[in-house]
């Protein structure tokens, strides 16, 4: 780090994204070492962000922490299997989720949210679930996510 700052006018470079796995200790380190901030502090603060608390102005100084696509398909992957037999069902999960995970807009993420919440919880067939599936479907079938 000291050559970084010889470089750098005396700071520290930080970086702007971090992918990491499901490892703690590495969440925590890139939390504690780039954001002076604990895992709890973190959430507090990406919460204000997205409620539009945290004034833009400080963005540009935080390093953000997302977790790898493929390790989060493969955590999912693995818990799907042990409560799911129907591979079909398994794969349409396992083609919304990283819809999810790729998100731009907050209210896109709400809304596959719920509709995935509704498709893959409810016991019973209902015009809901028919529309939320729907939904779900032509993100599938279309690839298309967000309109904007």
């Amino acid at each position: 780090m000291g050559d970084v700052r010889c470089s750098n006018g005396g700071s520290a470079i930080v970086p702007q994204h971090v992918v990491t796995d499901f490892a703690y200790p590495i969440i925590y380190a890139v939390l504690s070492v780039f954001n002076r901030m604990n895992v709890t502090e973190y959430l507090q603060f990406v919460h204000g962000i997205i409620n539009g608390i945290v004034s833009s102005s400080t963005l540009s100084f935080h390093c953000f922490v997302s977790i790898c696509c493929s390790h989060m398909i493969k955590a999912v992957c693995g818990n799907l299997h042990k409560r799911e037999q129907d591979y079909a069902k398994i794969k349409f999960a396992l083609i919304i989720f990283p819809a999810l995970q790729c998100c731009h807009y907050i209210h896109t993420a709400k809304a596959l949210y719920r509709s995935s919440y509704i498709v893959f919880c409810s016991s019973h067939a209902s015009q809901l679930v028919n529309d939320s599936y729907q939904y779900l479907d032509s993100i599938v079938i279309h690839r298309k996510l967000e309109s904007e």
